[in-house]
């Protein structure tokens, strides 16, 4: 005998929008097909600041976002991080006869935790000494401006090219440099 036909239930998805962080006007910047709009919060979204501020300047940034609440079918985002794109930091690296990377974890004011990567590049051939003491100026000067800040505030001055341009006058101090910047950063969990 034949059983009979069990009938499943289908789910159907939804169109979610999802928005930029109110440092970008909460700017619409597309759209995810999901199940349940509950199942989005945590998910990360990769978007170029070119697109976000519409200044081609800035498209050598990738901001990373990730989706922390759902209000009538939109979702709101915060910034979870920033990337400086590989190809531009090959092309800064040839133009230098030298540089000095390092990585550090510290908090902001507001107590959250960031991992942060920042690169120095030389303009003539320099010793190990003289590139030690520019990680360690580095290092102080981005733990100095870190417990000064709230999460926020420091985010939006590196997006912006405000940190690095201060920066980048106190290090010509120690040795020429033709660029200063923060390859990347990333908010602890």
């Amino acid at each position: 005998m034949a059983k009979p036909k069990q009938s499943t239930k289908k789910r159907k998805k939804v169109w979610l929008t999802i928005l930029s962080p109110k440092e970008f006007n909460n700017k619409e910047i597309g759209e995810t097909y999901i199940y349940t709009p509950e199942s989005a919060i945590g998910k990360r979204i990769s978007c170029n600041l070119s697109s976000l501020v519409n200044d081609v300047k800035r498209q050598n940034i990738n901001i990373l976002l990730g989706i922390k609440e759902i209000k009538e079918n939109r979702a709101n985002t915060e910034i979870i991080g920033y990337e400086i794109i590989p190809a531009y930091l090959k092309r800064l690296s040839k133009i230098s006869k030298g540089k000095a990377e390092q990585s550090f974890k510290l908090k902001t004011k507001d107590n959250v935790g960031i991992i942060i990567k920042p690169a120095v590049f030389v303009k003539n051939k320099s010793t190990n000494k003289v590139l030690t003491s520019l990680r360690k100026k580095i290092e102080d000067l981005i733990k100095k401006e870190a417990s000064e800040k709230t999460y926020d505030q420091l985010a939006d001055e590196i997006m912006f090219f405000k940190l690095q341009k201060r920066f980048n006058k106190e290090l010509k101090k120690i040795v020429p440099i033709s660029n200063f910047i923060i390859k990347k950063f990333n908010k602890l969990k």
